[in-house]
């Protein structure tokens, strides 16, 4: 039993840290049409989406150069 569930907490853990690699990606994030034709293109006209020293438009992830 002990056994059984430490194996599977390690599966688990394995499939979630994938998961979260697979979809931290801004084009992920913007990739369902409400975001892409709504929300985003309007982003990227304001101060907040070139803001280079705060919060880009995902704060979350890395600026790529």
């Amino acid at each position: 039993m002990t056994l059984g569930g430490f194996v599977g907490g390690v599966i688990f853990w394995g499939a979630f840290n994938t998961a979260l690699e697979l979809t931290n990606t801004e084009e992920f994030c913007v990739s369902c049409h409400e975001m892409r034709a709504n929300v985003y293109e309007e982003l990227r006209r304001t101060v907040h989406f070139s803001n280079r020293s705060g919060p880009g438009v995902l704060s979350r992830l890395p600026r790529a150069a």
